[in-house]
């Protein structure tokens, strides 16, 4: 038996992907999260209270419901689903809410 952390090869491929995400993530959302600090900083203007209220959201909002909330958009007959599918022709994974209907396939297309 070996003392500590040992990770397999394959897991340290998966913390690397999650770091280089995680890197992304952060290079393509600070310039918009600076933008959005200096306008609510420096500028004063009608809808300035909703404007940070909606960037605070997702602060307040536990990770569940946030999930609920994508989920409940990127389904098929969700605004965001539907614009997707008439778009491309793609399909969400899913049917529902952890369920699959007969319509509906869990392999994208």
């Amino acid at each position: 038996m070996t003392d500590g952390f040992v990770l397999t090869p394959a897991e340290w491929g998966i913390v690397g992907l999650s770091l280089k995400v995680g890197a992304v993530a952060m290079l393509i959302t600070l310039p918009i999260a600076f933008g959005f600090a200096w306008l609510l900083a420096r500028v004063r203007f009608p809808g300035r209270i909703l404007v940070d209220a909606v960037i605070h959201l997702p602060l307040v909002v536990p990770p569940v419901v946030t999930g609920w909330l994508l989920l409940l958009a990127l389904r098929r007959t969700g605004r965001s689903g539907r614009g997707c599918s008439r778009g491309s022709g793609s399909v969400c994974c899913f049917a529902g809410p952890g369920r699959r209907s007969r319509r509906e396939s869990w392999h994208c297309r």
